[in-house]
């Protein structure tokens, strides 16, 4: 598992809370911690959104906790030449809006609806009373923001020290299913903060070698092939994340 896709975790096992409110779910979730997530998500407010509308604005004093319910979100800000930046796309079961609710921070990013999109939005009031309630909760989201944390110093140290072949490499990995990674040249350079030459360049190495196979909106990764790449051009060994423990 790479470190990115343990944020996932907590907004996933919230909406999965809903089936499952009188089993355990496995070795992984414990009956207090289903019944937290339950109760969080029963004091949420579905919010819904059309394609390229404004969730919030950079700057916005909005605390609360959103979680994905169904489409996307971009997550992003205006380039100095115009063009949009974007930051990470969010997905059905991620989670945002931590930093808010925990820290009366502004919103750093703006957040803009992905075609038609539900977001499931809980206040700071619903949360802690929940919290209060059900204090398993604390420890889902002690998982989420440290995951966040762990993220950004992996990404700054890739910003660093590796060649934009190796950061569009892991990047393709951490968007991967079954194979096959649905971005344009565009939208990796965005999420990288490259330009698509450097992208398009990457990719014709990545290319060259075997690893990618470029198609109309989509790449097909030859991803045992491009774990390797990264791993013998990383110059040290990659982290390796333990699953979760309870």
């Amino acid at each position: 598992m790479f470190p990115w896709q343990n944020a996932k975790y907590f907004a996933f096992r919230v909406m999965m809370s809903k089936k499952n409110q009188d089993q355990t779910g496995g070795a992984t979730v414990s009956p207090g911690e289903v019944g937290a997530l339950a109760q969080l998500s029963r004091v949420a407010r579905p919010a819904h959104y059309a394609d390229g509308q404004t969730i919030h604005m950079r700057g916005d004093v909005k605390p609360g906790l959103s979680i994905v319910r169904t489409g996307a979100v971009r997550i992003g800000n205006p380039g100095l030449n115009g063009a949009y930046v974007t930051a990470s796309i969010m997905k059905p079961g991620e989670v945002f809006g931590e930093a808010s609710l925990f820290a009366d921070l502004p919103r750093t990013h703006e957040a803009i609806a992905i075609g038609p999109t539900e977001i499931e939005q809980i206040d700071r009031a619903s949360f802690f009373s929940v919290l209060e309630r059900s204090p398993e909760l604390a420890h889902e989201m002690l998982r989420i923001v440290t995951s966040r944390l762990y993220t950004v110093l992996d990404a700054l140290d890739d910003l660093q020290r590796l060649p934009a072949s190796v950061r569009v490499s892991k990047l393709l990995l951490s968007e991967e299913e079954q194979g096959e990674v649905h971005h344009s040249h565009s939208s990796l350079a965005d999420l990288l903060g490259l330009s698509r030459v450097s992208v398009g360049n990457a990719l014709g190495e990545l290319k060259a070698l075997g690893l990618v196979v470029p198609g109309y909106g989509r790449l097909t990764i030859n991803k045992a092939g491009l774990c390797e790449y990264v791993a013998t051009r990383q110059m040290i060994p990659p982290l390796k994340p333990q699953q979760p423990r309870h």
